[in-house]
């Protein structure tokens, strides 16, 4: 099925005009180590995902497009755990040392976004807010861990009615950890 997919990609590619791209079966380890990383960072198993891009980065030798882009993938997957000082560590090392990539483009772009984020959850966690509005609110932020914390103090003083959101919030939280 490579084949077929790789001409309607090919296709696709040459109408934006980019160069083509071609299939090559390998059994070099250092790939297989990415395909494993990108699937856990796809089933939301980023703290494994990470440790496959460390493994990746330490003891591979990649170019500077795939290593800005491995890069840039972990601080995705930093992000998304809550190590935000490593986000940021991660996408500012692309724009100071991989520039010339595409990814650099990305972490800019990303660094925004963590900046926004960041400053959305403080303005959450400082205001005094309904508990359940401000967890609902952090789930958004995805800052599951810190709705979390407000959920269980919550749960057991919580009005009947309230059950059944704050049960879907906390389940959304355990998805998102």
């Amino acid at each position: 099925i490579a084949l077929p997919a790789l001409y309607i990609i090919n296709l696709n590619r040459k109408i934006l005009g980019k160069p083509s791209v071609s299939y090559q079966k390998s059994n070099d380890r250092q790939f297989k180590v990415l395909d494993e990383a990108y699937y856990f960072e796809r089933n939301f198993m980023f703290k494994r995902a990470i440790a496959l891009y460390d493994e990746a980065l330490e003891n591979h030798t990649f170019n500077s497009r795939y290593r800005s882009s491995i890069i840039l993938r972990q601080g995705y997957c930093y992000a998304l755990t809550g190590s935000h000082d490593q986000a940021m560590k991660n996408y500012n090392t692309i724009i100071r040392d991989y520039s010339q990539e595409s990814s650099a483009i990305t972490a800019s772009i990303l660094i925004r976004y963590l900046e926004g984020f960041t400053l959305a959850r403080e303005r959450v966690l400082i205001a005094e807010s309904d508990p359940v509005l401000k967890s609902r609110k952090l789930v958004s932020l995805l800052a599951y861990e810190q709705a979390l914390k407000i959920i269980n103090e919550i749960e057991s003083k919580a009005a009947a009615s309230d059950l059944p959101s704050i049960q879907y919030f906390k389940a959304r939280c355990y998805s998102g950890l």
